[in-house]
């Protein structure tokens, strides 16, 4: 880990240590990472801040498991679909560019090992892409959107995530096909929905479906236009705290 401001030549040398397994440099006070960086084929964790500027080929970090925080730019968001190793990815600044966004789903795409998705300091998303793809992070555990990030709707391929387990989202548009798609996850444990201001909902959601949410145990609904969510007779058997 370094901390600080780092003369430009210090940077250059890290290139040569090919060992390197860590590189955190997310306290550092850099403004462009050295091409150098893509020469660590060993590097299995780089944590950055998201001021930082990636250079070109981090595709070549072939053994990296976690990344964060990156800012999508032309030069990353195609390469990030040749990090098959990648566990945890850590992202800001979808939303602005929709060609950008289009990259974005089809790495996405290919990630198969990705367990935990964390998107911050986003405009107004759209990830439905991957819904005919037929690809999609299977093993995904976590996602979560914070940080002024928000959606135009629950992405669809939601549904395929049958591993997922803590999920946190902010959307434009929820509907009670949304609230069933999301009871059908059969893993989700945690569940933390913001419904934005000025959105589309309807104004009653219900969960009736006794098979629905069977391991949730947290939600968090939040709703600025008041929509109404009823809960039946013996649903979420699991489920210890509530907040509406």
């Amino acid at each position: 880990q370094l901390r600080g401001y780092l003369e430009k030549e210090v940077l250059e040398e890290i290139g040569n240590l090919r060992h390197l397994e860590v590189l955190d440099l997310s306290n550092a006070y850099v403004d462009a990472l050295p091409a150098s960086i893509v020469n660590l084929t060993n590097l299995q964790s780089l944590l950055v801040d998201s001021d930082m500027t990636m250079p070109d080929g981090i595709g070549k970090l072939s053994l990296l498991q976690e990344m964060s925080w990156i800012q999508i730019a032309p030069n990353t968001v195609a390469e990030l679909g040749k990090l098959a190793a990648l566990r945890v990815l850590c992202i800001r600044g979808l939303g602005y560019d929709e060609s950008h966004n289009k990259a974005f789903v089809q790495s996405l795409s290919n990630l198969g090992n990705l367990v935990g998705l964390f998107i911050s300091r986003s405009g107004l998303c759209s990830r439905d892409g991957l819904s005919d793809s037929g690809r999609v992070p299977a093993r995904l555990k976590f996602f979560r959107g914070t940080s002024a990030t928000t959606f135009h709707q629950l992405p669809r391929w939601f549904c395929k995530l049958e591993l997922l387990s803590g999920l946190t989202i902010t959307v434009n548009r929820f509907t009670q096909d949304d609230l069933e798609m999301l009871g059908e996850l059969s893993s989700l444990r945690f569940l933390e929905l913001e419904v934005s201001e000025n959105c589309t909902a309807q104004e009653r959601l219900m969960i009736s479906n006794a098979q629905h949410f069977q391991s949730l145990e947290e939600m968090k609904f939040l709703d600025y236009e008041g929509c109404l969510m009823v809960f039946a007779e013996r649903v979420m058997p699991m489920l210890q705290k509530s907040k509406a």
